[in-house]
Order: structure tokens, then C-alpha cells, then sequence
């Protein structure tokens, strides 16, 4: 009798160890999915402005283009004259 008893608390210890170790992860897990959100918020206001940069350098090049192909076109026409 005392053995089943002894048994039957021993049990019941490791069962609530095991509730205590289940919330501990669960913590983990909500601290660890925050941690995840706010890091992919951050790729994503860098993706933002990575996009914008992209836009701003393509503006830029395509200004540089249109100035290249206009001295080009006075360099001809100075050529013709």
C-alpha cells in the first residue's frame, strides 16, 4: 500500500514537472514567434526601401540615357551643320 502510494505521488510530481516544462516552451515559443514577426516586419520596410532605392537608380540611369542619347543626337547635328 505504501509502495502504490509512494508510486502514486511520484507520478503525480513528474505530471506537474511536465505542466511546468510545457508552459516554460510555451513562453518560448510566444517570446520566439514575436521575435519572428517583428524580424519579418523589418525584411519587409527593408524590402520597401530596397525597392525604392531600385526605383530611384533605375530613374537615374534612364535620365542618364535620355541625356547621352541627346549629346549624342547635338553631336550629330553639330557634325551635319
Amino acid at each position: 500500500m505504501l509502495l502504490r502510494i509512494r508510486n502514486l505521488l511520484h507520478a503525480r510530481a513528474l505530471h506537474l514537472q511536465l505542466l511546468n516544462q510545457n508552459e516554460a516552451l510555451e513562453g518560448k515559443v510566444q517570446e520566439r514567434t514575436r521575435e519572428l514577426q517583428e524580424a519579418r516586419g523589418q525584411v519587409l520596410d527593408l524590402y520597401r526601401e530596397l525597392a525604392g532605392r531600385n526605383r530611384e537608380l533605375h530613374e537615374i540611369v534612364e535620365r542618364l540615357a535620355r541625356t547621352r542619347d541627346e549629346s549624342g543626337r547635338q553631336t550629330e547635328a553639330v557634325a551635319l551643320d
